[in-house]
């Protein structure tokens, strides 16, 4: 009971990576991840992963950087500096997902034709932006690359995967 003289309600649960707890059911509603041998928030996790992986995230940063560089022919270091910082962003599927200004975001769907460049970089509504292994809808190769990598690996083996 809580301090209202209230029943809570709990039920036992186990993660996917062994971790198991009575969680109440408001905690089950609002959602957790599993990670490091425990359940969190959402923005527990986040916090978690920025500490956890930083240098995998800044290795995207610098890949999503160069990158843009060259698609708006400007030096890395003002691309860089495009790039929202890490605790504005989200990591989905292995990818960091940096906030950018919501003018250039315009700006690089335009350019590209749409929320994808052919040089992987992927633009998500709401003004983020994140480099994708390999652009999906050029080659059978890159659709290859980009299923198994970003979309099977990204959810199922790496929190952020490696770039270099």
């Amino acid at each position: 009971m809580d301090s209202g003289g209230n029943s809570r309600f709990v039920r036992f649960t186990c993660g996917a990576g062994g971790t198991c707890a009575y969680i109440s059911l408001d905690t089950l509603n609002v959602g957790l991840y599993e990670a490091g041998g425990t359940f969190m928030t959402g923005d527990q996790y986040k916090q978690w992963t920025l500490d956890n992986f930083a240098a995998a995230i800044e290795a995207q940063k610098q890949a999503t950087a160069r990158k843009l560089a060259e698609e708006l022919g400007i030096s890395y270091d003002e691309a860089y500096d495009m790039l929202g910082d890490p605790e504005d962003g989200f990591v989905k599927g292995g990818n960091f997902n940096f906030q950018i200004d919501s003018g250039l975001y315009d700006k690089m769907v335009q350019m590209c034709g749409g929320d994808r460049c052919d040089d992987g970089l992927h633009f998500i509504d709401g003004g983020f932006v994140h480099l994708d292994t390999a652009y999906p809808f050029g080659s059978p190769g890159g659709f290859l690359a980009h299923t198994f990598v970003d979309i099977i690996a990204g959810n199922l083996f790496f929190t952020v995967i490696p770039r270099h």
